[in-house]
């Protein structure tokens, strides 16, 4: 059935954990392709980290784009002002909290839950 519908792929995983995993993730990539403006995918952005993470989305920007600095050896405005490296930057950025947020969803939905 799932190589009907998605294509025969030999190395994905047949764990439910990777279709769990799958789920929210379509999810989010649904809400965010009806998003028309970046103002609009930013509101999304904002719903999930308060409502999911609940944390503050300023902290968890700031987070990301140092990681992403690290990752690409920023250390001045010249290293971010090179079109290239400000690109990477900022899709490290955003797969960063989505990373996050998918983790706390997950976390959420289908992490066991403790009895006591």
């Amino acid at each position: 059935m799932t190589e009907e519908v998605f294509g025969a792929m030999p190395d994905r995983p047949t764990h439910p954990d990777f279709w769990k995993l799958s789920e929210l993730i379509l999810k989010m990539d649904a809400e965010m392709q009806e998003a028309r403006t970046d103002d609009e995918k930013n509101a999304i952005y904002e719903r999930y980290v308060d409502d999911v993470a609940a944390i503050n989305i300023r902290s968890l920007t700031y987070v990301a784009m140092q990681r992403a600095f690290r990752a690409y050896e920023v250390r001045t405005r010249g290293d971010l002002a090179r079109s290239t490296t400000r690109t990477n930057v900022m899709k490290f950025t955003t797969a960063y909290m989505e990373g996050f947020i998918l983790g706390n969803q997950w976390q959420q939905s289908y992490a066991p839950k403790d009895p006591t």
